[in-house]
Parts: C-alpha cells; sequence; structure tokens
C-alpha cells in the first residue's frame, strides 16, 4: 500500500496506514511541528519518522490519541520530544501497556520480535479537559470530550486551519468495535466535539 501524506489544511497532514486502519497526523508551524499518534511498534514508528522528514526537518511534539497501543508503542522512538496526552492515557499505559503488549503477541505471534523490542513509553505532559499547544506559532487546541472510544480520547484542533484530528471516535470504513472497546452509547461524544470545534 502506497501510504502518502494528504494535506487536509494550510501545512496539516493526514497519512492512512493499512496497518490497524490507522490515520496519523501531521501539523507543521514555524520551525515546530506536531505529530499526532506514533502507531503500534518501533519498526512502524521509523517508518513515520521517514515519512514526516519527506514533509520537514523541524523538532516536533507529540500528542497521543489515546491509551491503545497502535497509537502509543511507537513513541520512544520520538524522544526526546515532549509527549501530550490525557492524564488517563497515562494511567491506562502505565497499567496496561504490557498486558497490551503480551496479548497482542498472542494474536500475533509473528510480530513477537517486533514487539518486545518496544520500550513503553506513556505522555510525560498531560491534561484532564483542555491544553492548548503552541506548534511554531500556531495554536493547536486539545480537548477532551469524555467516554467515547476510550476513557482518555484527545481531540486536535487546528482552529487556522479548519482541521479537526478525532482519533478513534470516527473511524472511516469500519465497522463499531465492540462494547469492550467503545464506552460510548452513541453519538453523543462527536456531538461534543463537533460543538466544542468549531470550523474557525
Amino acid at each position: 500500500m502506497n501510504e502518502q501524506w494528504q494535506e487536509v489544511g494550510d501545512r496539516v497532514y493526514v497519512r492512512r496506514h493499512q496497518s490497524y486502519d490507522l490515520n496519523t497526523g501531521l501539523i507543521v508551524g514555524d520551525g515546530h511541528c506536531l505529530v499526532l499518534d506514533t502507531r503500534s511498534s518501533h519498526r512502524e514508528a521509523r517508518d513515520l519518522v521517514e515519512a514526516v522528514r519527506t514533509i520537514t526537518a523541524y523538532p516536533w511534539t507529540v500528542v497521543n490519541s489515546h491509551s491503545h497501543f497502535d497509537h502509543y508503542f511507537g513513541n520512544a522512538i520520538f524522544l526526546p520530544a515532549e509527549i501530550w496526552g490525557h492524564a488517563r492515557c497515562v494511567e491506562e499505559i502505565e497499567a496496561d501497556g504490557e498486558s497490551q503488549r503480551a496479548a497482542l503477541i498472542e494474536r500475533r505471534p509473528e510480530r513477537r520480535e517486533e514487539l518486545e523490542e518496544v520500550t513503553i513509553v506513556p505522555p510525560d505532559h498531560t491534561f484532564t479537559v483542555a491544553a492548548s499547544l503552541d506548534i511554531g506559532g500556531r495554536i493547536v487546541h486539545l480537548r477532551h470530550f469524555g467516554l467515547g472510544h476510550s476513557s482518555n480520547d484527545v481531540v486536535a484542533h487546528v482552529p487556522d486551519a479548519g482541521v479537526v484530528f478525532a482519533g478513534d471516535l470516527v473511524e472511516e470504513g469500519r465497522r463499531r468495535r465492540s462494547a469492550t472497546r467503545t464506552r460510548s452509547t452513541g453519538p453523543a461524544p462527536w456531538r461534543r466535539c463537533s460543538a466544542g470545534c468549531p470550523s474557525r
């Protein structure tokens, strides 16, 4: 699969990956950039780094949209960057990161070596409701709208580009995950997100 960046706003990019049907995001400011989610292993993260470097050589800040392995197992490759996430994202990674790895190895034994090399690194910068990051002169708003796909979903809003990254609150072209993975009782989290992130 040819995984190319798509520019969806001024210097705002999305890259859709065949692995776990995952979208990663890239927001480029003046002298700095933001990477949204780091994929499911160090190998995949290195591929993402190479892809980011086709767009920009700027240093980065990382945001994890939530605490499922495919969104943060690559964090270590982006160090020493600041890594942002919801406070419960950190709690769940610290409590469940190793069990997520073990369950994944059991399901995908052919990936054992790739997964065993992962150093689990939770976010080191957290918030509970809202935070705003200055990414090279561009403001990126991080918001948590309550229980959704997980207990700690983060939405990233880029107001000057009219772009919202919603993580797995919205999954294009896939059937909804089971109740064990999706705690939403319906579209309420997305309605709160839409109301809280105006287009400009």
